[in-house]
């Protein structure tokens, strides 16, 4: 496997991929029966909010393409995601202008361009197997509920990248009210204290369980508990409003989808340094072991948002939001070695332009130490693996 990608490479996929659903999974109706009428959908809009005018390209023109592919996925294949996809620009400007987290960086265009960079992926051969080939055997070996087919798991996977952040809000508003309880010597409630047990319930029966992990990062309002309990939600009240009227193939064949996509959400960011943590083997969940791989991967033109006021002409000032790519500009992905799929070495190489001194704040060799820590932190590379060992390099 050879892939290279920067943000050319990525727009240009999310868009051959989007752009018609036939290409995304061929044989696949929508996750919801067609025949059963739907609650009222929010409209989409054409564009981005007036408010977005305070946004500088080039980083305008990819939030609202990003905008535009996430609703017509979700006109085509889960439409209560619709109202999430209509909300996330404007929280996604909030986060921006957000004094409490000066370091955030985008989360929607991201989410686009994880799940591309997943999907190149998969089409691509590990010691003669494509990943989405090793990805379905290893679903199927596992599953109780029959043997997810190929589009499936494909659809499940633009699902659960294209979604894997949209939890952010409900963390945002999670760190604010800490703020408030410090600056505040009044009690002011958490959003986590939330009646959580319908979520639960639905989680676990999608999922096959919930952890200490899980609950935990719950509790703590972060971000991939909440995105997951947000597809469970929607799924939970579709199969109230539909009832008995819903074809059973349809149900089945969603319960199998949104499972898969939030169990990889569930466990793409979970708590590493907690002693309860075990590094994902691919064997054991493959679309989480791709989703925390893409993730990571996608460093290159991602923006964090420095908000600086300008002179208008009519004398005042108006707040624009600048935005810093960083130096990362593509990425090289190569595996090598192995037999039958298995012992590959994987090597990620991050590209910056000559005379790149600092990434994030830290030297080229503290970056690239950081990131194959949390990469062997979070993913289990070893004999019998996937992949045997990992490689990060930066030049």
């Amino acid at each position: 496997m050879t892939v290279s990608l920067d943000e050319a490479v990525l727009a240009a996929h999310a868009d051959q991929r989007l752009r018609r659903p036939e290409r995304l999974a061929a044989n696949l109706w929508p996750l919801y029966d067609p025949g059963v009428p739907l609650p009222t959908k929010p409209p989409s809009r054409p564009e981005l909010p007036l408010v977005f005018g305070s946004i500088a390209d080039p980083y305008a023109r990819r939030l609202e393409q990003a905008y535009v592919q996430m609703t017509a996925f979700a006109d085509t294949w889960w439409l209560p995601v619709s109202g999430m996809v209509n909300a996330e620009p404007m929280f996604e400007w909030l986060m921006h202008t957000d004094l409490f987290n000066r370091h955030y960086r985008d989360h929607i265009v991201h989410q686009v361009r994880v799940a591309a960079i997943g999907d190149l992926l998969l089409d691509q051969k590990v010691a003669g197997r494509t990943l989405l080939g090793c990805t379905t055997e290893e679903l199927s070996r596992r599953s109780a509920a029959g043997c997810p087919s190929a589009e499936s798991v494909l659809l499940a996977w633009w699902l659960a990248a294209m979604f894997h952040d949209c939890g952010y809000p409900h963390q945002l508003l999670h760190g604010h009210t800490g703020a408030l309880r410090t600056a505040f010597d009044m009690t002011v409630g958490s959003p986590s204290a939330a009646h959580w047990s319908a979520c639960y319930q639905e989680l676990a029966r999608l999922t096959g369980g919930l952890t200490a992990l899980d609950v935990a990062n719950c509790l703590r309002g972060r971000h991939p508990f909440t995105s997951a309990a947000a597809l469970a939600s929607q799924e939970r009240r579709y199969e109230a409003r539909a009832g008995r009227s819903e074809g059973t193939a349809c149900r089945d064949r969603r319960r199998v989808v949104l499972g898969l996509a939030a169990r990889a959400i569930l466990l793409h960011h979970q708590l590493r340094k907690s002693r309860d943590w075990q590094p994902i083997r691919f064997a054991d969940e493959p679309l989480a072991f791709l989703l925390v791989l893409s993730d990571e991967i996608h460093e290159f033109d991602r923006p964090a948002g420095i908000p600086y006021a300008v002179p208008t002409p009519a004398g005042t000032n108006q707040t624009v939001i600048g935005y810093d790519f960083g130096p990362v500009q593509g990425v090289e992905v190569r595996s090598a070695g192995g037999s039958r799929g298995t012992n590959a070495t994987l090597t990620l190489t991050f590209q910056c332009p000559d005379g790149t001194k600092r990434l994030r704040g830290k030297s080229l060799a503290d970056w690239r130490k950081a990131k194959q820590e949390d990469l062997e932190r979070a993913l289990c590379f070893a004999d019998g693996e996937l992949f045997r060992k990992l490689k990060v390099k930066v030049v």
